[in-house]
């Protein structure tokens, strides 16, 4: 034998070997390049072979038949073979954004099941990935016999089906429904506690290190929460190694001096402090003095949220701001407090996200701070939109994606666009005032994806704005129908290429068939439509059916004269998908006049709950004043 046919028949052993060819053992480019050609001539003899399910692949001694012997290299040279575990390992994460949470019992259906039956290197890129294996059991008041013996069910299914990096998450919304006992078996797997009503009794029957694993602890309220206990919190979680998340939320209450005294500072990454209505008394002017956050040699994000006068107590805490990524901030009755709340902000030079969301601050207080240099800054929320003049814009303007603003003028809005070049999504609850002279040039932002902007009237309409990677606009604004022409050559204008629209007006409005089919001929390509407040007119509604007008469409939320006008629309529209061979539209919702009798919205009901179970679409319909 030739050392040609030698090394030919060696890596034809290794192709069809299948179940050894794993990312670990990744064939050599010289070894794919010549697998293709194999695989080519074996085609080839197909091909031109009239037996050849029945012939053997002799002259390398394969014990498969030819077409087997194709199939298997065929499997084998597949581009994902290629991978790197590396690379396999950053797809799935990338994969795994927004997925949700695991189904106790499980759905195997569910891709994150299917990924690992592919093969075993793909099975433990998946079982590798945290992200993938997030379960929440929940013990709420609701069901109490019932209710326990799921919840401790799907607890012990996540236990003994899930990987070790599962993020098992137990919710405890009320202390009664969730015998402490009954949990012991399981909490050394629980990585996050979420416990609602508090009542140290029942904490107290855990063992030692019983929660020695756990990575988050959230604490809502508690009625003895805030007294004192001889038994430290220490010996549940305080010595854990892996606490790292914090979050506490009270109301009505004192200082927890005993919980918080047994908190591992600093390891905390994370801490969330939402005092709401809470009592000032001198347990929180104590904690301030103590200042245990100063230990926080480890936290990237910081959440707070209550009362002005309560910042003021803690503000002056050694919190290590400089270390920051993320800070929000909520606070009622902003007032005069301002000026003090944005001091620490000065000190925040690492920050990537920054919300700060203020209520009762009145048009008269003025905002006079010196603007804040954020350097890094990447996502910024801000309300009311006053509060951006706290702000330097200049100082992140090659850094800032995302931003999100109450209400500002028409103006402000096209000097911060002007700014802000790199912005990919950007939000404005209300935009008010008119269009400045000196704004008549187009603004073009090249990197823009999302918009969402409620308008105060027409004037306010953000017309010079250029963004032709748009995929995603959001427009809430008044009755008038020249919305919907200025809506159409704002879309036009940039040829944006929109794969979601809603279009919500305030008051109902009668817009002509010809300014419709404007509207829905700039979204052609868009796969999810809502237009509310607009009556579509039956010529139009048929249209949408046949698919002349956005043929492309799976979410879709439109007026319609009436329920029945409504259903023949969604039943047409869906036998005329089914018999081309594939349901495009996946979701369909409806608002009709409240003018008909009720007897005709029921049966329309009927009719769209017949067609979700025949053809798997979610269908429904209201009937709104309009």
């Amino acid at each position: 034998m030739t050392s040609t046919h030698l090394y030919d028949k060696q890596l034809i052993e290794k192709l069809e070997n299948v179940a050894s060819l794993t990312n670990e053992d990744i064939l050599s480019v010289e070894e794919i390049s010549r697998g293709h050609s194999l695989l080519s001539e074996v085609r080839g003899s197909l091909a031109h072979s009239n037996s050849g399910s029945m012939m053997q692949v002799q002259a390398y001694q394969s014990a498969f038949t030819l077409p087997e012997h194709a199939a298997s290299l065929s499997v084998a040279l597949v581009p994902q073979k290629e991978l790197p575990f590396e690379t396999l390992e950053q797809i799935f994460r990338s994969g795994s954004e927004g997925l949700g949470y695991v189904s106790l019992p499980p759905t195997l259906s569910e891709h994150r099941w299917v990924l690992g039956q592919v093969c075993s290197t793909w099975r433990r890129v998946s079982r590798s990935i945290p992200s993938f294996w997030k379960a929440v059991i929940e013990f709420n008041p609701q069901g109490y016999g019932v209710h326990h013996v799921r919840a401790l069910k799907q607890l012990e299914c996540a236990v003994d089906i899930l990987p070790e990096i599962a993020q098992i998450c137990l919710t405890v919304t009320n202390s009664k429904t969730a015998p402490a006992r009954l949990l012991i078996p399981y909490l050394a797997y629980i990585k996050e506690l979420k416990w609602a009503n508090w009542k140290r009794k029942l904490i107290e029957v855990f063992p030692p290190g019983a929660l020695s694993r756990l990575e988050s602890l959230h604490v809502d309220e508690g009625e003895d929460i805030c007294t004192n206990h001889t038994t430290p919190y220490i010996d549940l979680f305080g010595e854990s190694s892996r606490l790292q998340h914090f979050s506490l939320s009270l109301s009505t209450f004192g200082a927890p001096t005993s919980l918080l005294s047994d908190i591992p500072w600093p390891q905390l990454q994370s801490f969330n402090l939402k005092l709401l209505y809470v009592r000032m008394n001198a347990s929180w002017v104590q904690l301030a003095q103590h200042d245990p956050f100063r230990l926080m040699s480890s936290l990237e994000h910081l959440e707070l949220n209550m009362a002005a006068a309560i910042f003021r107590i803690f503000l002056p805490c050694k919190f290590p701001w400089h270390r920051l990524k993320t800070l929000k901030i909520g606070c009622d009755q902003l007032g005069q407090d301002l000026a003090f709340i944005m001091k620490p902000l000065q000190n925040c030079t690492s920050l990537l996200t920054l919300e700060i969301v203020c209520g009762g601050i009145l048009d008269e207080i003025a905002v006079d701070v010196e603007p804040i240099s954020l350097p890094l800054l990447q996502t910024l929320r801000v309300h009311p939109g006053k509060l951006l003049s706290a702000v330097d814009f200049s100082s992140f303007s090659g850094t800032l994606r995302s931003l999100e603003a109450g209400s500002i003028p028409l103006r402000e809005f096209y000097i911060i666009a002007a700014k802000c070049h790199c912005l990919t999504k950007y939000n404005s609850w209300l935009i008010y005032g008119k269009l400045a002279a000196n704004f008549a040039d187009f603004i073009t932002l090249p990197h823009l994806t999302s918009l969402q902007i409620s308008l105060d009237d027409l004037s306010s309409f953000p017309t010079a704005i250029m963004a032709p990677l748009l995929t995603c606009l959001s427009i809430y604004g008044p009755g008038p129908s020249s919305i919907v022409e200025m809506t159409v050559d704002f879309i036009v204008r940039s040829k944006m290429q929109l794969q979601s629209l809603e279009l919500v007006l305030h008051q109902r409005v009668t817009v002509s068939p010809e300014s419709l089919r404007e509207l829905l001929a700039a979204v052609d390509s868009c796969h999810s439509v809502k237009i509310y407040g607009i009556i579509f007119p039956e010529q139009i509604l048929d249209e949408i059916a046949s698919g002349i007008l956005i043929p492309y469409v799976e979410h879709l939320g439109i007026g319609s004269p009436n329920p029945g006008v409504f259903f023949a629309m969604v039943r047409n529209c869906l036998e005329r998908q089914a018999e081309l061979g594939r349901v495009i539209l996946q979701e369909i919702y409806g608002l009709v006049p409240q003018t008909y009798r009720r007897l005709e919205e029921r049966i329309a009901k009927l009719g769209l709950k017949e067609l979700e179970e025949r053809y798997g679409v979610r269908c429904a319909i209201h009937s709104i004043i309009m």
